[in-house]
């Protein structure tokens, strides 16, 4: 439980292979469901390694195509305005898919840029979660238990949406950002319960957040009830007041 060890940034131990096709495991030797070419990048889709959503789960990663050969060029897992416009064109493009961002310390396992989707077919908790006015026009606040954050319309402004992802990435802290529904949820992280004991055996990440718990130990499995839900989701957010405090 705690904060994860930092996962290397460098290219050479990227563990989705990126620049060692000899590797088992290297998304070189892995052919992308589908690329999409969109205004700044064009995605690979891959079926992701270890799923855990049996109707699709998948990466997608800015690619280059070199003749007959898809290049995967290294970068780490840090989202920029152009990467998160292409972010809000996949999601306003799909009515099947959930798609997420996992920062680093926030259940980001490869620190090679990726967004993740799975596929979409139940509300969620967190779509149910009341929000109240932020001091920010299009701007509100997420009002679940336990968990903080803010929530955005699914057509806001790219710039709107930046804005906060900047300044947490600017000071180091961690975030998860959820597109599901007509929603965007940020939710700020404290890197020190990356892993909590109540959920052990995984990190909590995005899907947690959203209100889908993910654990292949049994003995998590039956003793997770709605308040230690609501403890965990206390326990790893952060309060949008003292990390985002022109918001709340």
């Amino acid at each position: 439980a705690g904060k994860q060890p930092d996962i290397p940034g460098e290219a050479g131990q990227c563990r989705f292979y990126c620049q060692d096709p000899t590797q088992p495991l290297s998304m070189l030797r892995r052919d992308p469901l589908a690329q999409v070419a969109l205004a700044h990048h064009l995605w690979s889709a891959y079926p992701s390694a270890v799923p855990f959503e049996k109707q699709g789960h998948f990466l997608w990663i800015p690619a280059v195509v070199d003749g007959t050969r898809t290049v995967l060029p290294h970068r780490t897992q840090h989202l920029t305005r152009p990467l998160l416009e292409d972010l809000l064109t996949l999601f306003r493009r799909s009515e099947s898919m959930l798609f997420f961002f996992n920062a680093l310390h926030a259940g980001a396992s490869v620190n090679h840029i990726h967004l993740q989707s799975v596929f979409y077919g139940e509300r969620l908790a967190i779509e149910t979660a009341q929000r109240s006015p932020s001091k920010v026009a299009a701007v509100g606040l997420l009002m679940g238990e336990g968990a903080s954050g803010l929530v955005f319309d699914r057509e806001v402004a790219a710039e709107i949406l930046f804005a906060p992802v900047d300044r947490l990435q600017s000071n180091d802290i961690p975030f998860n950002l959820i597109l599901v529904g007509d929603r965007i949820f940020l939710i700020p992280r404290s890197a020190d319960h990356e892993v909590v004991p109540e959920f052990a055996g995984g990190v909590v990440a995005s899907m947690e957040l959203a209100g889908k718990i993910i654990t292949n130990d049994r003995a998590v499995f039956e003793s997770i009830n709605r308040p230690s839900i609501a403890a965990v989701l206390g326990k790893v957010t952060l309060p949008v007041g003292e990390v985002l405090p022109e918001y709340a």
